[in-house]
């Protein structure tokens, strides 16, 4: 069968700063361009993740809009987060793929 596919670059200007994920939540800090941004998202089931992102280090603390993240685990223990955040404001949208450096450990 036939398929579409895409690739992806990773971009260093949107560099996660910190990122804690856990079966119920994904939280992570960013920097794009100077600017400090943190999305978070709840899960019911560990590996499908929504909620928001913004510039909390902003006075008024802006939500932008949606996040949507899905988790993948292969059986050596890499994860990767891909989804996708939609700036309200603007009607921007876009992917984010996520590599996460620590191996997740089955406990």
């Amino acid at each position: 069968m036939k398929l579409s596919a895409v690739s992806y670059e990773c971009e260093e200007d949107y560099n996660i700063t910190s990122i804690i994920v856990t079966p119920t939540r994904v939280s992570l800090d960013f920097d794009d361009e100077g600017a400090h941004g943190h999305a978070i998202a709840t899960s019911s089931d560990g590996f499908v993740y929504t909620g928001y992102w913004g510039y909390p280090a902003f006075a008024d603390q802006r939500q932008m809009g949606p996040v949507r993240l899905q988790r993948f685990i292969s059986n050596a223990g890499q994860q990767i987060l891909f989804g996708s955040w939609v700036d309200e404001e603007s009607g921007e949208q876009g992917d984010w793929l996520i590599k996460i450096l620590e191996e997740f450990e089955n406990p």
